[in-house]
């Protein structure tokens, strides 16, 4: 399944077929794929972004969520002025008011807790991230997971230590108890779709 997708791969932003992957899926999904988005660790924006063709040329909501502070200024200088973009300059963390569930309830509209696509790549707690989001749930997911790890191989960080940060492994784990199931994987990405978006006709 997840070989076969890989023929959808296509690069816009995207660094490893992202782009191409994603449009698969919301194209062949059972349930309309929410027009909402949310990127942590959106750098300047565009430069190897999952998201930026779904709200830059597709005017889907986004919530981009950038720590660096030369990074978020870059955003809001090239970005502020779009009315379907959020910019945040927080450090994200896996619970509390920047935790995702908090940041996407507070700057998504109210009726919006089934985010269309969500990519987390923070290069370090991502796992425990994803783990703990409980109150919005999210119909495609992306997370980066360290590709040294061997594919068989079950492996987190513990939380606040960061040594190898995870394995997709891990991930397509937690993902199952989550209701999400691991569709691909590119060079960095663990690719999910909630399992009620799943059809087995079209993404197996």
């Amino acid at each position: 399944m997840r070989e076969k997708l890989n023929k959808y791969r296509k690069n816009i932003t995207s660094q490893y077929g992202e782009d191409g992957i994603i449009d698969f899926l919301i194209k062949s999904s059972k349930k309309k794929i929410n027009k909402s988005c949310f990127e942590v660790g959106a750098g300047d924006g565009s430069t190897f972004s999952n998201t930026y063709t779904l709200w830059h040329s597709h005017s889907w909501k986004a919530i981009l969520v950038e720590s660096n502070p030369s990074r978020y200024q870059r955003l809001i200088k090239d970005y502020g002025h779009k009315d379907n973009v959020t910019i945040i300059s927080k450090f994200l963390s896996v619970s509390g008011e920047n935790s995702v569930d908090q940041l996407a309830l507070k700057f998504l509209p109210s009726n919006i807790t089934d985010i269309g696509v969500l990519s987390i790549d923070i290069d370090s707690f991502d796992y425990h991230v994803f783990k703990n989001i409980k109150r919005i749930k999210p119909m495609i997911v992306l997370v980066e997971f360290n590709n040294s790890i061997p594919a068989h191989i079950d492996y987190f960080d513990p939380l606040d230590e960061l040594f190898l940060r995870c394995s997709a492994k891990a991930l397509e784990r937690i993902g199952n108890t989550k209701g999400y199931k691991l569709v691909a994987t590119t060079v960095t990405n663990a690719i999910l779709l909630r399992k009620d978006c799943f059809d087995p006709k079209k993404t197996s």
